[in-house]
């Protein structure tokens, strides 16, 4: 006679139920009450050497025994290297001791394929997804299948981008012809003190500080100009993909000059828009310390015409003027 599975399991769960109450009535109630708040654990796994975590806790690896675990409900992990995560949901009961089996299930090995990568000209550098990989011609192996992206680089040639799909066993080629470009640097020009023209190849860039792109690469000349200094100029050399800084200190300009007369006459007083400086010699009188800029010259002595001209003082510099004067005659 074939029995109802239901009647079955009724009579299991008063079976254990009145289990439950004998062993209470026999140990005393209080104290059994306690025992059962809590149950155990045996975990093993298939291989062995597996890291437990009940509710994400790290318990040890299998096989593990825990003892005085509170009854609930928890969630296990099983985690071993090479393997795929075993993860599942227990309830532990009172008193008993719950065991659980994990069969760890291999993980699938990833697959490889290869990249073979050469370019025109040769030589360029090869990176695989942000990785050096070598110069071409290089054939790449055990590239994991999928998407990956391959970059080209070569000094003077356009920088070439491109995304590869590796599938396995297989190998993917690449070639690349590379387009040329101009190379160009920077320039990056600094002065003490600020707001100085810039002139790169006698032509006007601005003010400094300033920043110069796209500088094709080779020899340059740089000057620069600010009223009130002397005047800078240099050779700088401009490199690939590279910033020339240049900071100059400004020299400031003398704003003072001088002045020698060579006359025919002695002591003839020699007068600087209306000012008496000083009276000629039977050599070349000079006349220093004087701020640059324009002047009247008077030249007088008596019994001679009067001797008037202009000129110009420049910074530093002696500015020579050679004077005739005339007799009168009576």
């Amino acid at each position: 006679m074939r029995q109802n599975p239901f009647f079955n399991k009724y009579v299991k769960i008063l079976s254990l139920t009145f289990f439950i109450i004998v062993l209470c009535l026999t140990t005393g109630f209080s104290g059994h009450a306690q025992q059962l708040k809590y149950g155990s654990l045996t975990i093993n796994s298939n291989p062995s050497g597996a890291k437990v975590f009940l509710d994400n806790q790290y318990k040890g690896v299998t096989p593990l025994n825990l003892k005085d675990v509170p009854v609930g409900q928890y969630s296990i992990k099983l985690v071993l290297p090479g393997y795929e995560e075993w993860n599942s949901t227990i309830a532990v009961l009172p008193i008993l001791n719950v065991k659980i089996t994990a069969d760890l299930v291999p993980q699938a090995k990833p697959a490889f394929g290869s990249i073979a990568v050469n370019s025109d000209p040769q030589g360029a550098r090869v990176y695989l997804d942000n990785a050096y990989k070598g110069p071409t011609p290089v054939n790449l192996r055990d590239i994991p299948v999928g998407k990956h992206i391959i970059k080209l680089v070569l000094p003077d040639y356009q920088e070439w981008n491109s995304e590869v799909t590796v599938i396995a066993s297989q190998t993917a080629r690449i070639f690349v012809t590379l387009e040329y470009q101009r190379a160009y640097g920077s320039i990056s020009a600094n002065s003490n003190p600020r707001g100085a023209d810039i002139y790169l190849d006698d032509n006007y860039e601005g003010l400094t500080p300033l920043d110069l792109t796209q500088i094709p690469v080779g020899s340059h000349t740089i000057r620069i100009v600010l009223p009130g200094y002397r005047e800078w100029v240099s050779q700088i050399e401009v490199s690939t993909g590279q910033t020339s800084r240049i900071f100059v200190d400004l020299e400031p300009q003398p704003s003072y000059g001088s002045i020698s007369i060579k006359c025919n006459q002695e002591e003839a007083k020699v007068f600087l828009n209306g000012t008496y400086i000083k009276s000629t010699s039977v050599y070349p009188t000079l006349l220093e310390d004087i701020k640059t800029g324009y002047y009247e010259v008077v030249i007088i002595k008596e019994g001679f015409r009067v001797w008037i001209g202009e000129l110009e003082v420049l910074p530093g510099e002696v500015t020579p003027i050679e004077v005739t004067m005339t007799e009168i005659f009576k």
